[in-house]
């Protein structure tokens, strides 16, 4: 969906951590078409990804997507648009609706209903947001000491890396 959305010039990064060549295939038949970094690591969960892939990153902007996410034209404008806007951002989250029905399955879904700048513990729990479709600013998260790999699919707290990342920044002063 990154190639049919229009990504134009935007390097994408793939931290594959599976234990087949399966990603692999697939990405090298988009090698000609985007520019694209593949990084094939033994390395478990989400947030370890993200950590590693933070390495990579050259830029300050950093917009993440799950790997069972379709994305439409504009998405990552949208996102990088509130981080423009606002300085002290260190997050956002944007839209996530399920493309299918997942009989006795469970496919989470957020709509942004309006621009909100969250600034306590209390205003994102009340926020929500999640990972699934976000962006970040690389130096806050940084700042913060990166993704905590404790937290997110993969990981010994298999959920919750977003908010915990989320109230980290609002904790460091960031929103």
């Amino acid at each position: 969906s990154l190639v049919e959305a229009g990504i134009g010039t935007t390097r994408v990064i793939v931290v594959d951590q599976s234990e087949t060549d399966a990603t692999q295939d697939v990405i090298n038949s988009y090698l000609s078409t985007i520019q694209l970094t593949y990084i094939r690591t033994k390395t478990k969960g989400k947030c370890a990804a993200a950590n590693l892939a933070m390495r990579y990153i050259k830029t300050e902007f950093v917009v993440m997507l799950d790997d069972d996410c379709a994305v439409t034209p504009g998405w990552s404008e949208a996102l990088l648009d509130a981080m423009l806007t606002h300085d002290d951002v260190a997050v956002v989250y944007g839209s996530v609706a399920p493309a299918f029905v997942c009989p006795g399955g469970f496919i989470p879904q957020y709509i942004v209903p309006r621009e909100l700048i969250v600034s306590n513990w209390l205003q994102k729990c009340r926020a929500r947001g999640i990972g699934a479709n976000c962006a970040y600013r690389k130096s806050y998260v940084l700042a913060i000491g990166g993704f905590n790999e404790d937290f997110g699919p993969g990981s010994r707290f298999r959920s919750c890396s977003d908010g915990e990342l989320s109230l980290r920044c609002i904790a460091k002063g960031f929103h």
